[in-house]
């Protein structure tokens, strides 16, 4: 049986990456979370199901990941349109994403069988019950979601693991915004302001584009430390003079 209380959206995808963060130290894994600033901040569920659920993706996805891999996060709202619920309810999509081996098209649907794998060999190399995305199917489905993957190893590495899940609008005065409208409201940024963004990730500079992008800043992203070195120095002229 579910249980529901208010809780925070953000907190809780941040504290879950931190939880999977701590333990892929030795393997190099960068790790990004990636939050709509459209996502309600506060909902009501029950949010232990759900960190269990996030927990066993994330875990799965560090299991598959080679050393300096990449493990993503990300976390939208359903339009309402294509949510299909009622107007104090909200739909919202989580998604984790590996570069891991992948799985062949084939093999997903048996991975929501208890008790198998992808493969006799995935079990033999890295280890499992196949019991963790069957129970995870089951509470998705207990919260009114669903639970899906995309993968083809034949056209990109890695997977995508994804659930929906439904929740209760929270509209008690201060968790009643979205993530965008909560930053604007806690950080007081001039409209003409210039940001330079350094980062190879291809993930990290979309993550600060989206950001950077609600306060009407003006960026600008290298990827290179020479390029960041002279744009630094052609903006330091530009101020002076």
């Amino acid at each position: 049986e579910l249980e529901t209380a208010c809780f925070d959206l953000v907190s809780l995808a941040e504290d879950t990456m931190d939880v999977i963060r701590s333990k892929v130290e030795t393997k190099n894994i960068s790790m990004n979370l990636s939050v709509s600033p459209y996502l309600s901040t506060h909902v009501a569920g029950d949010n232990f199901r759900l960190r269990q659920v996030l927990i066993n993706l994330l875990g799965n996805a560090v299991k598959f990941t080679p050393e300096d891999g990449e493990i993503g996060m990300c976390v939208t709202p359903v339009d309402d349109e294509n949510a299909n619920v009622d107007d104090d309810k909200v739909v919202v999509k989580f998604s984790v994403t590996d570069n891991g081996i992948g799985i062949p098209p084939d093999k997903q649907a048996k991975l929501f069988i208890p008790f198998h794998q992808a493969s006799a060999g995935t079990t033999r190399q890295y280890g499992g019950s196949g019991l963790g995305l069957s129970i995870c199917k089951q509470i998705v489905a207990c919260m009114g979601g669903e639970f899906g993957v995309i993968s083809d190893p034949d056209t990109r590495p890695g997977s995508t693991f994804w659930i929906t899940a439904c929740f209760l609008k929270v509209t008690e005065e201060g968790k009643n915004k979205n993530v965008g409208d909560r930053l604007r409201s806690e950080f007081d940024v001039k409209p003409d302001l210039r940001a330079l963004v350094a980062s190879s990730n291809e993930t990290q500079i979309n993550i600060f584009h989206t950001y950077l992008s609600l306060f009407g800043a003006h960026c600008e992203f290298v990827t290179a430390a020479d390029v960041l070195a002279k744009r630094v120095s052609e903006m330091e002229d530009e101020s002076t003079n």
